[in-house]
């Protein structure tokens, strides 16, 4: 029998919060309360592995929160041609365009890290490595129109300056869901760009983390997630509103 290799801890020097990737170092969270730590020791069971979200782990009510947040846009933003791991489908162009603007380099380290080492398989015009220096000009003739609206849109977006054509563009491509699930993607991007900018988080290979198993639980966590949230708006309909 073959001995399991341990996994090695990347750094955490210069950031300026603990990652908190095991029990020891909840317990290491002097200003925790007994409950709270308690509840940071149950979300190392479930939430992504990843630094991303073990960085929250000095707040775990927003880092549970944050973890059910990713999973559910996710479920709604993501299909299996165009996801966060999917070279430059337009989920993962969003976030390749986001970290760009917003110099968000874990982002950037992340997706392009992704993209390098899947896209020599996927044999597709649109999805090459040349196309990974090509972000900073959407008018480049080897993007798609889809990919040139993508980065069009995200950098509109970002600088707030949307115009009618464009918008009306990505309505006519996208139409008013996609839209808005592309929207609230953006979201989820840009505020995980801002906690990893703000904190100094640097991103190291996570090979040796995510595995074919994380992705499994992945899967039924957010399917899980997504059954729980209609519930949660069928009882606040039922129990809270405004017009009763």
């Amino acid at each position: 029998m073959t001995e399991k290799k341990e996994k090695k801890l990347p750094t955490t020097q210069g950031y300026r919060l603990p990652v908190v990737r095991t029990r020891d170092d909840v317990d290491a969270l002097t200003h925790l309360s007994d409950e709270e730590k308690a509840l940071a020791k149950s979300n190392l069971r479930w939430v992504m592995p990843s630094d991303g979200l073990w960085l929250l782990g000095s707040d775990p009510e927003v880092q549970a929160l944050f973890n059910v947040y990713e999973q559910a846009v996710q479920a709604l933003a993501f299909t299996p041609e165009d996801n966060i791991a999917m070279p430059f489908s337009p989920c993962m162009l969003m976030a390749m365009t986001i970290a760009r603007c917003f110099r968000a380099e874990w982002v950037a380290d992340a997706v392009s890290d992704t993209s390098a080492k899947v896209v020599g398989n996927l044999q597709k015009k649109n999805a090459t490595h040349q196309h990974l220096a090509m972000l900073g000009f959407p008018d480049w003739h080897g993007w798609s129109d889809e990919q040139r609206l993508t980065i069009k849109f995200t950098e509109a977006c970002y600088e707030n300056n949307m115009t009618d054509d464009l918008f009306a563009q990505a309505m006519k491509t996208w139409g008013q869901k996609k839209l808005l699930r592309y929207l609230l993607y953006y979201g989820f991007v840009y505020q995980n760009a801002l906690f990893q900018n703000v904190f100094k988080l640097r991103f190291e290979d996570w090979s040796g983390w995510m595995d074919a198993s994380d992705v499994e639980i992945s899967n039924r966590q957010t399917a899980n997630i997504m059954k729980d949230l209609h519930k949660m708006y069928t009882s606040l309909a039922e129990n809270d509103n405004f017009f009763d």
